[in-house]
């Protein structure tokens, strides 16, 4: 039977960190050089909510990653199989792919307690950093997250079984966003003022890749499972649906209602121009 856990509306000091939000010591937003107005809505957001110490990561575009010069690094970190990356969507999609890919090398790199991953079409619900926060707390108090990197992280033994509804011998992958209308079955979606759940969804493990959390176990567990066999292409968000369900250690938990949505799934008050045309 699957778990689901409330979260408790508790009075909580965030614990101190350079980046305003309870235990995590990164933030990550994956961007593209000319998409501003995107940028400059996610700092509005930053500093509305007392945000601070975030990296933007646009290192890679459909160029830099259809690039002869960039296909060795490209074909190791996906370990992909022979053969070109066909078709312009995917081409596309390529790029922020890889920011994904990078992203998790460098939380595993700084061996960080905890990460967060954003894409700049994020849109925050309103008092995001209290509800955040509280979330963080929930699931350190019920077992599902643990503070303090690589040390913490599930040993990936050879007889190891998956277990779908696993909550704590696990590496989490917290998956903050909304994504096309998706919550978990339990979730009272059309009640008002509906208590937030946290539940787990090792088979549908990302919804979207646009909003979601690591640790430095967790995101060294979806490298090494990356590096278990050649791969096809395929874009971050069915990326990571892959990577959860076949690991042996990871784990998808989803927050219901989400705490960011993406900005071409809104009504945008905000009126981002971007936000109404495909940019990757």
């Amino acid at each position: 039977m699957q778990q689901q856990i409330s979260i408790e509306s508790l009075s909580l000091s965030s614990s101190t960190t350079t980046t305003g939000l309870a235990f995590v010591d990164h933030i990550y937003i994956t961007t593209a050089s000319d998409l501003i107005d995107r940028q400059t809505n996610i700092k509005r957001m930053f500093k509305q909510n007392q945000i601070f110490n975030y990296k933007w990561r646009m290192k890679w575009s459909r160029d830099t990653c259809n690039s002869p010069a960039n296909r060795e690094e490209l074909y190791r970190k996906l370990n992909l199989r022979d053969g070109p990356i066909n078709g312009e969507k995917k081409k596309r999609q390529c790029a922020i792919t890889m920011e994904h890919i990078d992203i998790w090398y460098d939380i595993v790199a700084r061996n960080s307690s905890l990460s967060l991953i954003l894409e700049d079409d994020a849109v925050f619900v309103p008092f995001f950093g209290e509800k955040f926060n509280r979330t963080i707390y929930t699931t350190i108090r019920t077992g599902a997250l643990k503070i303090g990197g690589l040390e913490n992280c599930i040993k990936d033994k050879p007889n190891r079984s998956k277990n779908n509804d696993e909550w704590i011998e696990q590496d989490p992958i917290i998956v903050i966003g909304g994504c096309m209308s998706m919550y978990d079955k339990t979730f009272q979606r059309n009640q008002k003022d509906a208590q937030p759940i946290l539940t787990v969804h090792k088979e549908s493990a990302s919804r979207c890749s646009h909003a979601y959390l690591l640790t430095a176990c967790s995101a060294q567990a979806l490298l090494r499972q990356i590096s278990v066999r050649k791969n096809i292409f395929i874009q971050s968000d069915l990326l990571l649906n892959v990577l959860v369900i076949a690991s042996p250690t990871l784990q998808s938990f989803w927050l219901d209602p989400p705490l960011v949505y993406q900005g071409n799934r809104i009504n945008d008050l905000d009126g981002i121009p971007s936000f109404k045309r495909t940019s990757y």
